[in-house]
Protein backbone atom coordinates (compact mmCIF):
# COMPACT_ATOMS: atom_id res chain seq x y z
CA UNK A 1 0.00 0.00 0.00
CA UNK A 2 1.69 3.27 -1.03
CA UNK A 3 0.92 6.76 1.33
CA UNK A 4 -1.28 7.79 -0.98
CA UNK A 5 -3.47 4.54 -1.24
CA UNK A 6 -3.22 4.99 2.82
CA UNK A 7 -4.43 8.13 2.86
CA UNK A 8 -7.82 7.65 0.37
CA UNK A 9 -8.62 4.31 2.58
CA UNK A 10 -11.62 4.58 4.21
CA UNK A 11 -11.79 0.72 5.63
CA UNK A 12 -10.10 0.58 8.41
CA UNK A 13 -10.24 -3.56 8.34
CA UNK A 14 -7.83 -2.63 5.04
CA UNK A 15 -5.49 -0.56 7.15
CA UNK A 16 -5.12 -3.22 10.04
CA UNK A 17 -4.31 -6.06 7.78
CA UNK A 18 -1.63 -3.71 5.87
CA UNK A 19 -0.39 -3.33 9.29
CA UNK A 20 -0.61 -6.63 10.86
CA UNK A 21 3.12 -7.42 11.58
CA UNK A 22 4.23 -4.40 10.46
CA UNK A 23 3.35 -1.74 12.93
CA UNK A 24 4.64 -1.34 16.54
CA UNK A 25 2.18 -1.01 19.45
CA UNK A 26 3.22 2.51 19.28
CA UNK A 27 1.72 3.06 15.48
CA UNK A 28 -0.96 0.72 16.23
CA UNK A 29 -2.37 2.80 19.35
CA UNK A 30 -1.69 6.45 17.74
CA UNK A 31 -4.53 4.87 14.45
CA UNK A 32 -6.49 3.87 17.51
CA UNK A 33 -6.58 7.13 18.80
CA UNK A 34 -7.29 8.79 15.24
CA UNK A 35 -10.24 6.62 15.38
CA UNK A 36 -11.15 7.74 18.59
CA UNK A 37 -10.74 11.47 17.79
CA UNK A 38 -13.10 11.19 14.76
CA UNK A 39 -15.53 9.61 17.26
CA UNK A 40 -15.57 12.28 19.43
CA UNK A 41 -18.53 14.09 18.46
CA UNK A 42 -20.54 11.09 19.45
CA UNK A 43 -19.21 10.54 22.91
CA UNK A 44 -19.91 12.77 25.85
CA UNK A 45 -17.06 15.38 26.52
CA UNK A 46 -16.78 13.49 30.11
CA UNK A 47 -14.83 10.57 28.12
CA UNK A 48 -12.55 12.49 25.67
CA UNK A 49 -9.88 12.63 28.43
CA UNK A 50 -9.49 8.95 27.93
CA UNK A 51 -8.69 9.66 24.12
CA UNK A 52 -5.78 12.34 25.28
CA UNK A 53 -4.11 10.26 27.80
CA UNK A 54 -4.08 7.06 25.43
CA UNK A 55 -2.32 9.76 22.95
CA UNK A 56 0.06 10.66 25.57
CA UNK A 57 0.99 7.03 26.39
CA UNK A 58 1.58 6.18 23.17
CA UNK A 59 3.66 9.27 22.75
CA UNK A 60 6.01 8.86 25.93
CA UNK A 61 4.04 11.52 27.58
CA UNK A 62 1.96 9.40 30.08
CA UNK A 63 2.77 6.21 32.12
CA UNK A 64 1.32 2.75 32.43
CA UNK A 65 -0.02 4.10 35.88
CA UNK A 66 -1.29 7.04 34.38
CA UNK A 67 -3.67 4.96 31.81
CA UNK A 68 -4.72 2.79 34.56
CA UNK A 69 -5.69 5.84 36.67
CA UNK A 70 -7.72 7.55 34.24
CA UNK A 71 -9.59 4.03 33.28
CA UNK A 72 -10.31 3.07 36.44
CA UNK A 73 -11.90 6.49 37.07
CA UNK A 74 -13.66 6.01 34.52
CA UNK A 75 -14.90 2.94 34.63
CA UNK A 76 -16.72 3.70 37.83
CA UNK A 77 -18.84 6.09 35.55
CA UNK A 78 -22.08 5.06 33.74
CA UNK A 79 -22.02 3.91 29.80
CA UNK A 80 -17.74 3.46 30.08
CA UNK A 81 -16.45 2.04 26.64
CA UNK A 82 -14.72 -0.82 26.58
CA UNK A 83 -14.93 -4.05 24.50
CA UNK A 84 -17.80 -5.80 25.74
CA UNK A 85 -19.72 -2.29 24.95
CA UNK A 86 -19.20 -2.58 21.08
CA UNK A 87 -20.17 -6.50 20.88
CA UNK A 88 -23.75 -6.44 21.02
CA UNK A 89 -24.50 -2.79 19.39
CA UNK A 90 -25.24 -2.94 15.50
CA UNK A 91 -24.99 0.66 15.77
CA UNK A 92 -23.90 3.51 17.75
CA UNK A 93 -25.97 4.51 20.30
CA UNK A 94 -28.19 7.54 18.98
CA UNK A 95 -26.60 8.14 15.52
CA UNK A 96 -27.94 5.18 13.92
CA UNK A 97 -24.54 4.27 12.02
CA UNK A 98 -23.00 1.31 12.39
CA UNK A 99 -20.67 0.03 15.03
CA UNK A 100 -17.12 -0.72 12.67
CA UNK A 101 -15.86 -4.48 13.48
CA UNK A 102 -12.83 -3.03 14.39
CA UNK A 103 -14.10 -0.76 17.58
CA UNK A 104 -13.32 -3.38 19.91
CA UNK A 105 -9.54 -3.74 18.34
CA UNK A 106 -9.36 -0.24 18.51
CA UNK A 107 -10.73 -0.34 22.00
CA UNK A 108 -7.48 -3.50 23.13
CA UNK A 109 -4.53 -0.86 21.71
CA UNK A 110 -6.23 2.12 23.58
Amino acid sequence: MTEAEWLACEDPGTMFEFLHGRATNRKLRLIAVACCERAKPFVPEDYHDLVDTAEAFADGRASVADLEAIRARHHRLDGYPDRATFTPLPTIPLTGRPIDPFAPLVVHYL
